[in-house]
């Protein structure tokens, strides 16, 4: 009997050594901005998901092509000038109401409370739709202050919609800091009217190299957390299940802890031009007497020398070499000049013809307007004379008007068409200002972020004096005023654009649709 005892005991103390040495590791994001430099950022974690900190150097091999990089060093993620963006998207649907929603909040709180300086967040809700919280700040207090402000609205839940907004916004950020997705709720998509799907968000994130950490809150049915697993499995990030208040607190340390000890894998490509092409990344770790392998695709930059080597010795300076690409650079900067200073003189022109053409329209518009003040004032003098003229004669009159119109360049509809349009709807749905309704009449619209403009967007992304709205030949038009980030109209940028209804619109980070009265 004593003997079995200890052949148990024996098979306990292996089986927990076993599970103890085990470890797992993801490979983050290669940058490649200082190539022929890389530097790959590696998460190596144990079955706890705690962070394993205590590999060397010499723990990691490195293949590019299948080819051995001859030296590396590592870092810790948080002892380097790395800061990371954060973007929080959470689940604001009926199913998170009370309790559950105090909850997450309580653990965003301290979450935030945690955050280095260098450190950004920004916050995306979703329920019916989704919608901008906050933009990425350091700002610890005005964070607090928003998440304390977040309350449920509406009865379904736009998963993937909140999930690939909030990629967009990452995406949109141009930096070479770190950038993660953490989306929290209870992993269900129940709007199925929206356009995106689980393929589109995994396939974004992996396009632009944002891993997706999840959080599942679920005191429901653990099935739905099962969409969660697999996004953050498919984008080298982790899932987090919780289903108690104190787990969820625990996860998002673990969470953050994770972050902070990655691994930054710092080494030379030798003997590879930057070619624009993709190249196999291999990252191999010898750890507790396992060895593991991962591999990802990256892309080197275009027209950069390769490093030259050999076996891992100095390499030699090529003088000839280095002359040559200083001559090209002397030509290049000359052909620059030139082409950028052609291209200054172009905008001027394009300038002076949109502003020549804006004058010609208004001066049209105001002709137009006048032609049909006479023609209206003639019909209501002829009326109190007691002899107004048939309704065929007012067309002819209005005909006539028309005709004194340069026939090129506009065109007057009639009264009957006048009539059918008499307003034209901004509805917001995506961005700060989602849920307002901006309804502009016939006297036109001036959009901007200034104050004194008609419709006013507070908003970084939107210009001074962003667009205009114009009513004109019986249709409302939309004008850019040369703005910094553009106007959009179904998703392309216009200069100028007929409105139509049904149509949509991008000003600044406010979306939505057109609705013609």
């Amino acid at each position: 009997m004593k003997f079995f005892f200890k052949i148990l005991c024996l098979i306990a103390i292996t089986t927990a050594a076993a599970l103890a040495q085990s470890y797992n590791f993801k490979i983050i994001k290669t940058y490649t901005d200082q190539y022929p430099k890389l530097v790959s950022a590696v998460s190596v974690y144990d079955n706890s998901d705690e962070p394993c900190m205590d590999l060397k150097p010499g723990n990691f091999n490195i293949y590019i092509d299948s080819k051995k990089v001859d030296s590396l060093s590592t870092q810790f993620f948080q002892k380097s000038d790395k800061g990371m963006y954060f973007m929080l998207c959470v689940d604001l649907s009926a199913t998170m109401k009370g309790q559950p929603l105090q909850t997450v909040k309580n653990s965003i709180l301290r979450f935030i409370d945690n955050l280095r300086g260098i450190d950004k967040i920004g916050i995306m809700g979703f329920s019916d739709e989704a919608f901008l919280v906050s933009d990425f700040s350091s700002d610890k207090e005005y964070l607090k202050q928003k998440i304390r402000s977040l309350n449920t609205s509406g009865n379904n839940t736009s998963l993937y919609y909140g999930i690939y907004k909030g990629l967009e916004k990452l995406s949109d950020v141009k930096t070479e800091d770190g950038k993660m997705l953490i989306v929290m709720g209870d992993g269900k998509n129940e709007n199925n009217a929206k356009s995106y799907s689980e393929e589109d968000v995994i396939n974004k994130a992996k396009d632009e190299q944002i891993p997706i950490y999840s959080i599942g809150y679920s005191k429901i049915s653990r099935i739905y957390l099962q969409t969660f697993e697999k996004i953050s499995d498919k984008t080298s990030g982790t899932f987090y299940n919780s289903p108690s208040d104190e787990q969820l607190n625990k996860n998002f340390s673990k969470l953050y802890n994770q972050v902070l000890n990655m691994y930054l894998i710092s080494y030379d490509v030798m003997n590879i031009e930057g070619d624009g092409k993709k190249h196999v990344n291999t990252i191999t770790i010898k750890y507790n007497n396992e060895t593991k392998s991962k591999s990802n695709e990256i892309t080197f930059p275009a027209g950069i020398a390769a490093l030259n080597g050999s076996n891992g010795a100095a390499t030699k300076i090529n003088w000839l070499l280095y002359g040559g690409i200083g001559g090209v650079l002397l030509i290049g900067l000359g052909v620059l000049f030139f082409v950028l200073n052609n291209k200054k003189k172009k905008e001027a022109l394009e300038r002076q013809r949109i502003e020549a053409e804006r004058k010609r329209v208004d001066e049209e518009e105001m002709r137009r307007r006048r032609e049909f003040q006479n023609i209206k004032q003639q019909e209501d003098y002829r009326n109190k004379q007691k002899n107004a003229p048939p309704a065929q004669d007012v067309n002819d009159l209005l005909a006539k008007a028309a005709q004194n119109v340069d026939s090129d360049k506009t065109m007057i509809i009639n009264t009957a068409q006048q009539k059918n349009i008499s307003s034209v709807i901004l509805k917001v749905e995506v961005g700060p200002y989602s849920g307002n309704n901006f309804q502009i009449n016939k006297e036109g619209a001036n959009i901007g972020r200034m104050e004194g403009n008609t419709i006013v967007f507070k908003d970084n992304n939107v210009s001074k004096h962003h667009a205009r709205i114009i009513f004109s030949n019986g249709k409302f038009y939309i004008e850019d005023l040369q703005s910094t980030n553009g106007t959009y109209i179904n998703a392309t940028k216009v200069a100028n654009s007929v409105l139509n209804n049904g149509d949509t619109f991008k000003i600044g980070a406010s979306e939505g649709r057109i609705q013609v009265l």
